[in-house]
């Protein structure tokens, strides 16, 4: 039997929920923390720019490879599942390890290769629209999942506030609620 649409889009606003979360809560707050404690207020600038713009690359080259990539999966989770498993997990993985990271250069690749993992997750999500929800009600649940963009980070930055500022535990955190939300 077909998933109800009010399945589909509980389970498509978690999962863009915490994509949102942990793409946007480093962009929002995270990194300009760890950046300035790795560099100080000036360098920090500069490096934010070029982390972010290396990220940006990453997610705009991942975004319809992990699109394509799933349209064509045989995945006994079927088309979808995998993908987002797959790209919460290692993205969360790719967070928790920039937190513990020395130098710019681990920050960029680290942050280019979360963007790369959570583009699998976010891709596979939003293919669920066409994939599950009939024509005439795909507005209304696209409605509500792009919701996510504004809560996701909210709800992320007052997660991050809650612990002590530039530690491990904020991306710890984030790691594991984002996860949570995608599965």
């Amino acid at each position: 039997a077909p998933t109800s649409v009010r399945r589909v889009a509980a389970a498509m606003v978690l999962s863009n929920t915490g994509f949102a979360m942990a793409v946007l809560t480093p962009l929002n707050l995270l990194l300009t923390l760890h950046l300035t404690a790795l560099l100080g207020g000036e360098d920090a600038t500069g490096a934010f720019g070029v982390v972010t713009g290396f990220g940006a690359v990453a997610a705009l080259v991942a975004n319809p490879l992990a699109g394509r990539l799933s349209d064509r999966s045989l995945s006994r989770l079927g088309r979808r599942r995998g993908f987002i498993l797959l790209g919460s997990l290692t993205g969360a993985t790719m967070l928790v390890a920039i937190a513990f990271t020395t130098q710019v250069w681990q920050v960029v690749a680290l942050w280019s290769a979360a963007q790369a993992c959570y583009n699998l997750q976010f891709a596979a999500t939003n293919a669920l629209l066409p994939d599950q929800v009939p024509v005439e009600r795909r507005g209304s649940v696209s409605g509500v999942v792009g919701l996510t963009a504004a809560l996701g980070p909210l709800a992320g930055i007052a997660l991050a506030a809650a612990l002590p500022a530039a530690t491990p535990a904020q991306w710890i955190l984030l790691a594991t609620v984002t996860t949570t939300l995608a599965i």
